[in-house]
């Protein structure tokens, strides 16, 4: 038995509501996305600036004092630990306000609302000042970490101090699996390319690590700017009254995306800090309804 007229209608516009909808989701996904890639394009010389102070520094205190001592936790003596900290919240937490502030307002752009996000409110300000000392901490940790695995590493290969130090100063600021990867390459080179002489496995080896350096700072920036995207979107949805929001799954969403798609719709208030589920994350909110 075919459709009346009455049915077919119906049907006919269901199907229409639905596209809409998924077209309208398309366009807030693209949208926010381009957000998050604008964001992180601004953010990227701002991390740069924090690595390169803090390489400075720890090379600059290297030069210093390093010879001097042997012990394993030079880690805690090396350099002023919390000036390097202090200098990364100074140069990040605006940055990110900044980006929150873009995810705010672009979420009013989608909510027909013609108005400009109030950055400088407190609880945006306490979130910045709460996720960059979070941040900040974390870098530093690795940093420490693989300092104190390098130092380590030398120390047991029989290397003098001072070798131990020039090995360290193209490391600050990447991680510990990332110094192990960079000291591991001038190994390779040395076993198995043994025509290169000793300045050219320094080159190559200087290369590789300024690559490393690359992918850490843009990854950083990805990251964090993903994080203060979408909690600037959850605050400017908040303040449009919106209930709930759905996750729209970026490009390259991976098995935890989903999952956490397959969840919606999420209460607003439970979805701070859902995303980015992790790092370089491209998925977004969107408001239901």
């Amino acid at each position: 038995m075919g459709l009346t007229t009455k049915q077919a209608d119906k049907t006919s516009s269901i199907i229409s509501e639905f596209f809409e909808k998924v077209d309208r989701k398309g366009r807030i996904a693209g949208r926010l996305r381009r957000a998050m890639d604008k964001s992180a394009k601004y953010l990227r010389p701002k991390v740069n600036e924090w690595l390169e102070n803090m390489r400075r520094r720890i090379i600059r205190d290297l030069t210093r004092k390093f010879a001097k001592d042997v012990a394993l936790d030079i880690t805690t003596k090396l350099t002023d630990w919390e000036w390097i900290e202090e200098n990364g919240n100074r140069i990040l937490k605006p940055a990110l306000l900044t980006v929150l502030a873009n995810g705010a307002n672009e979420a009013f752009v989608i909510g027909g609302i013609e108005a400009s996000f109030d950055v400088l409110n407190p609880r945006s300000v306490a979130w910045a000042q709460k996720h960059c000392a979070k941040l900040v901490r974390e870098v530093t940790k690795e940093t420490r970490s693989g300092i104190k695995e390098i130092i380590r590493r030398g120390i047991k290969e029989g290397k003098a101090m001072p070798a131990i130090a020039k090995k360290i100063r193209p490391l600050v600021g990447l991680t510990e699996r990332q110094m192990m990867a960079v000291a591991n390459r001038e190994e390779w080179l040395i076993m198995n390319r043994p025509e290169l002489s000793a300045r050219e496995v320094s080159r190559r080896t200087d290369v590789y690590a300024r690559r490393m350096h690359r992918r850490r700072a843009d990854m950083i920036a990805r990251t964090e700017s993903a994080f203060a995207v979408d909690e600037g979107t959850l605050q400017g949805y908040e303040q449009e009254e919106v209930k709930e929001v759905d996750i729209l799954l970026g490009p390259s969403a991976c098995d935890d995306c989903v999952e956490l798609a397959g969840k919606n719709p999420y209460k607003i208030a439970e979805a701070h800090g859902v995303l980015p589920a992790h790092p370089q994350c491209e998925c977004c909110f969107a408001a239901v309804g």
